[in-house]
């Protein structure tokens, strides 16, 4: 395999994340539009799906944004029905974050959306090669957060 370092070179592999990156932000983006919200949505719902009652700041650590990021989303969210913040009994300067029902609602069609994402990116792949490629993406991104 070459690698070649000009953008076009196939064996660049940023180039490819940067393509899978684009792809998933476009699809996602048209279809969290139906719901009045912005494809970075998608990844705070599906958090707040297995998480409820995290506070803002471990939303924000789990998705690697910054507090600013995550204040804005939540405020998002809140005013179009979706997540509830409740003040945290111990801490008053702590929310503690809620789907509602709109938001459990929602929730499960997300949750299709993305395995209908996954099913397009993996299309032809073996389970193991499907496993290979959720292991190696799982390192690469560990190893991305040194860029930072």
């Amino acid at each position: 395999m070459s690698h070649d370092l000009s953008f076009s070179g196939e064996g660049y592999i940023s180039r490819w994340i940067y393509c899978i990156s684009r792809s998933a932000n476009v699809y996602f983006s048209r279809e969290m539009q139906k719901y009045g919200l912005g494809s970075g949505h998608f990844f705070f719902l599906r958090v707040l799906m297995s998480k409820e009652g995290i506070s803002q700041n471990e939303l924000s650590d789990i998705l690697g944004v910054d507090k600013a990021t995550t204040a804005k989303a939540m405020s998002k969210l809140t005013e179009a029905g979706y997540v509830k913040r409740d003040i945290d009994s111990l801490d008053t300067r702590v929310y503690r974050l809620f789907l509602t029902d709109n938001g459990k609602k929602i929730g499960q069609k997300l949750r299709k959306l993305g395995s209908e994402l996954e099913e397009i990116l993996t299309e032809g792949f073996s389970d193991d090669e499907k496993q290979q490629l959720l292991s190696l993406l799982e390192r690469a991104a560990t190893n991305a957060k040194k860029a930072k």
